[in-house]
């Protein structure tokens, strides 16, 4: 993205974008694969982000799709964060782009409404609300995948100050309760398992 757009290449820009915004994956994807489609716009609007900042000239006619992308699209916490940088480098580069509420809006996506609180000593962590008031449901059973804990809970947990496991017990009450997951056993099935015993 950042080599099409140091050298002009408009036209392909906005097909990539155009592709986005069409929604549909077509010959190119499987219906069985919905997250693909979740993927290919998050790795597109990060590739956007960083070629923006350099040349924030080639991407300013779409600037009400990434606007749109980040307030009002598909509630996805990286998709909307990379739409607004790349709004905001828009803006920056082209002022009064977006209205004085869009512009208020778009920074405060991705920024927490909470205070910071310290943990002291090291090592330390916070107990999360749900657990210190004896919500979570910790007979829920369902088992997340290899490094799963390490790779993703560990280092959201840092973030809240409460362990990788604290972070766990929530996933599985999201999972199953907030978003109403059925499982028939405690393994998340994934489409693609198929492809992988053919393998």
């Amino acid at each position: 993205m950042r080599r099409l757009a140091e050298t002009g290449c408009e036209v392909e820009i906005d097909a990539l974008i155009n592709w986005m915004v069409k929604d549909y994956v077509g010959a190119f994807g499987s219906h069985k694969y919905p997250f693909y489609n979740l993927h290919a716009r998050q790795y597109l609007l990060i590739a956007i982000a960083h070629a923006a900042i350099d040349v924030p000239q080639i991407f300013q006619k779409h600037y009400a799709i990434f606007a749109q992308h980040a307030l009002d699209g598909i509630p996805h916490a990286l998709i909307q964060k990379f739409a607004a940088d790349i709004a905001l480098v828009i803006e920056a580069a082209f002022p009064n782009t977006y209205n004085s509420e869009t512009i208020e809006k778009l920074s405060q996506i991705g920024v927490s409404q909470f205070l910071i609180q310290e943990i002291e000593g090291y090592g330390n962590h916070f107990e999360s609300p749900w657990h210190k008031r004896g919500e979570v449901d910790r007979s829920l059973q369902i088992h997340f995948s290899y490094d799963f804990d390490r790779y993703w809970f560990e280092p959201l947990g840092n973030v809240f100050g409460i362990t990788a496991q604290q972070v766990e017990d929530l996933a599985r009450v999201s999972l199953l309760k907030d978003w109403g997951i059925q499982m028939e056993d405690q393994y998340v099935h994934d489409p693609r398992e198929n492809l992988w015993r053919n393998d």
